[in-house]
């Protein structure tokens, strides 16, 4: 549609925010897949809310990569003059299309908790993201929505990395080497601005990282301004409970570098 237009998607998003014929065309012709009889793969940033009876994966990666990956496919359909103007833009399509959604429908569709899995694709292959999703849709989905696969690469942590050393840590280590890595015991995560915080669970988290695991699977504790505590909403879990000493220490100990750091962390910028 864009091209029909002679503009680049991000300026269509901002052409559709004025001409709402956009969106229902496009809402139209989503709800109508509803009635077909054959199975698809639908891509869309909508799909979840016109075909409420589908499986709903939601494929999230760190922004760099992403914008990386954008710029090294060469889209026809997308010019990008480096990785950096591609994060940008991206980041100003997504901020365009958020607004719209959420005045036309009144939905959120970042939210994890509209999907049914969750998979972070930074560190892992398209066969690996495919293998769990088949898994998922063959029926091993729980009662807790979404399952989530992330990789230990992304987890921030929210203690000092002395427990690693503990007796108890040892014990789970030792049990790794000789039972494998348990797949089906979760991390507790909770989100916040799009980092990851570990809520419970670092020993395996650093037994994941050790292992070069690419994804492990977590919990959605809380996300956003959800409680991570009784009491306690995400913002202050993070504000009270990580810290930039603490993911160095947690680098340090584990031989590896994340892409990037939290703005807010950085710059102690905590919202509510």
């Amino acid at each position: 549609m864009a091209a029909e237009h002679g503009m680049s998607i991000l300026e269509f998003n901002e052409y559709a925010k004025s001409h709402k014929n956009v969106d229902r065309e496009i809402d139209g012709y989503l709800a109508s897949l509803d009635n077909l009889p054959e199975s698809l793969i639908i891509d869309s940033r909508l799909a979840w809310h016109f075909l409420p009876n589908s499986f709903k994966v939601y494929l999230i990666v760190e922004p760099l990569t992403g914008a990386e990956r954008v710029f090294l496919a060469s889209r026809t359909d997308e010019n990008h003059a480096s990785a950096e103007t591609a994060s940008t833009d991206i980041a100003e399509r997504q901020r365009l299309e958020q607004e719209r959604f959420l005045s036309l429908y009144a939905v959120n569709a970042g939210s994890w908790r509209n999907y049914d899995i969750v998979i972070d694709t930074s560190h892992a292959s398209p066969g690996e993201i495919a293998d769990v999703v088949m898994k998922e849709v063959a029926g091993s989905v729980g009662s807790v929505q979404p399952e989530c696969w992330l990789s230990p690469k992304r987890l921030l942590p929210t203690q000092t990395t002395r427990e690693l050393s503990s007796s108890r840590a040892e014990d789970v280590w030792s049990s790794v080497l000789k039972n494998g890595f348990d797949e089906k015991t979760a991390i507790d995560i909770a989100v916040y601005k799009g980092a990851f915080l570990i809520v419970d669970g670092h020993v395996r988290a650093s037994a994941a990282l050790r292992l070069q695991r690419t994804l492990i699977r977590c919990r959605l504790v809380a996300f956003e301004s959800e409680e991570v505590l009784r009491g306690q909403n995400v913002s202050e879990f993070a504000r009270t409970s990580t810290s930039m000493s603490h993911i160095y220490d947690w680098e340090k100990a584990h031989k590896f570098r994340l892409q990037s750091y939290p703005p807010w962390l950085e710059h102690g910028s905590f919202g509510r």
